[in-house]
C-alpha cells in the first residue's frame, strides 16, 4: 500500500508532467474549468433570476488583446463569475469553444474552491491585496498583469466587499494603466448584493433583476496623474448611466 507521501509525490509528478511548461494542456484545463463554471452557475443566474446585459455589443468591437475591464463591486465572488460567463462567450466564442485568454485581478477568496496557489496560476487568476490601502509590489504579480494584457483581456476586479467600493482601481494599479495604456472598458453591476448577499446562492425565492452594463471604452489622458485616471475610471464604474 502506498504511503501518503508517496501518493502525494505521484500526484505532484502527474500535475507537473501534464501542466508544467505545457501551454496546450493548460489551455485544455482552463477551457474545461470555464465550461464547468458556466454550467455550475447557470441555474442561480439564468433560471432563478432575470439577468440583463446592457451595452455588451461593445465586446464585438474590441481587439483580442490589451483590454482591461473594470467593474464596481457588490458581491465580488458572484460579480466575478457573472462577468466571466459573459466574457467567455463574447462574439466569436461559445460555451463549447469559450474565450480562454481571460485573466482576472482579484482577491484570492474570490475562487475559494481553488485552494492550491498553482491552480490560480493555471487559470490566470492574479491575486491582489485584500485591502484598498495595500500596495501591489510583487514583481511576479506585476509581470502577470502585463502578460495578461499582452495576451488577452484582463478583468480588474474591484476592492473587496465591505471596503470603499467607489474606488474600483487600486492606487497601485493606476500607474501601470498609465504606463501600459490598455483599452479601459467600465462595467456597472446592479442587483447581485440584493440577490445573493455574501454567498453564491440566491437568498430570495422570487425572481430578482440583475443588470450588467458594459460601457464604451474610456478616453483617457495618460499624461494625467494616476490618481486622476483612477478617479475617472471609478466614476464610470459606479455610475448606472448607460
Amino acid at each position: 500500500m502506498l504511503k501518503k507521501h508517496h501518493t502525494d509525490n505521484l500526484i505532484k509528478l502527474a500535475e507537473d508532467r501534464f501542466l508544467k511548461n505545457n501551454i496546450k494542456n493548460q489551455k485544455i484545463l482552463k477551457k474545461a474549468w470555464l465550461q464547468s463554471m458556466y454550467f455550475r452557475f447557470y441555474s442561480e443566474f439564468e433560471l432563478k433570476n432575470d439577468v440583463i446585459y446592457n451595452g455588451d455589443s461593445v465586446l464585438s468591437d474590441l481587439p483580442e488583446t490589451g483590454v482591461m475591464f473594470v467593474s464596481n463591486c457588490e458581491a465580488y465572488q458572484i460579480d466575478t463569475m457573472l462577468l466571466y460567463r459573459r466574457l467567455m462567450t463574447s462574439p466569436g466564442y461559445s460555451v463549447l469553444e469559450p474565450k480562454t485568454n481571460l485573466s482576472t485581478l482579484c482577491v484570492p477568496e474570490t475562487f475559494r474552491y481553488l485552494t492550491d496557489q498553482r491552480a490560480l496560476e493555471y487559470f490566470d487568476c492574479i491575486p491582489h491585496p485584500a485591502t484598498a490601502s495595500a500596495n501591489i509590489s510583487k514583481y511576479s504579480t506585476l509581470r502577470a498583469i502585463v502578460r495578461s494584457l499582452q495576451t488577452g483581456w484582463l478583468l480588474n476586479f474591484p476592492s473587496p466587499e465591505g471596503l470603499n467600493t467607489t474606488l474600483s482601481v487600486h492606487a497601485s494599479v493606476a500607474p501601470f494603466i498609465k504606463r501600459i495604456r490598455p483599452i479601459i472598458v467600465p462595467i456597472h453591476i446592479d442587483g447581485t448584493k440584493d440577490t445573493f448577499g455574501s454567498g453564491v446562492r440566491s437568498i430570495h425565492n422570487e425572481v430578482k433583476k440583475i443588470e450588467v452594463t458594459f460601457k464604451k471604452p474610456l478616453k483617457i489622458d495618460y499624461s494625467e496623474h494616476p490618481e486622476v485616471i483612477s478617479t475617472q475610471i471609478s466614476c464610470a464604474t459606479r455610475s448606472a448611466e448607460k
